[in-house]
């Protein structure tokens, strides 16, 4: 089947919101052909890159739907994910970023510390934006924005 084929189950389910974190980390691997690790491996870490998408992500989820499981956002205001080089921070952001968008409709806007970071990051969505499932809602893309059309 092809991505643009209005009854493909997949092109249907990409707009399905995520239940668990399993779901979202399915998620990413479907539509964004990223795998992004669920195995703590430093004793003095207590996450992993897939637990802190999920983490971020339900807090949206909650939220945008009121839904009543408990999440504290006041701790939430103060989540910092410590990481080494190359240890998907950017990735994970930028891929929360395009999912936010298609499954709770929220408007993003990516701030980093640098503006090598953040060309990386716009990198990273762009190129989520070509990928089969996703390149058919894009209606408007730039140098600095990209704008998706949910139908």
């Amino acid at each position: 089947m092809s991505a643009s084929n209005i009854d493909d189950p997949l092109r249907s389910a990409l707009f399905t919101v995520c239940e668990t974190k399993e779901d979202l980390r399915d998620w990413f691997r479907c539509y964004l052909d990223l795998y992004f690790p669920d195995a703590t491996v430093d004793d003095g870490s207590n996450s992993n890159p897939i637990d802190l998408a999920w983490t971020v992500y339900n807090a949206f989820r909650c939220r945008k739907f009121n839904l009543p499981e408990k999440v504290d956002y006041a701790e939430l205001r103060e989540i910092m994910a410590y990481a080494s080089r190359d240890s998907y921070k950017t990735l994970l952001a930028a891929s929360l970023e395009v999912v936010v968008l298609m499954h709770l409709s929220l408007s993003v806007c990516h701030m980093a510390a640098i503006q090598r970071q953040s060309a990386k990051a716009q990198e990273y969505v762009k190129n989520a934006f070509d990928a089969p499932y996703l390149k058919d809602f894009v209606t408007v893309r730039n140098e600095t924005r990209i704008e998706v059309t949910r139908y």
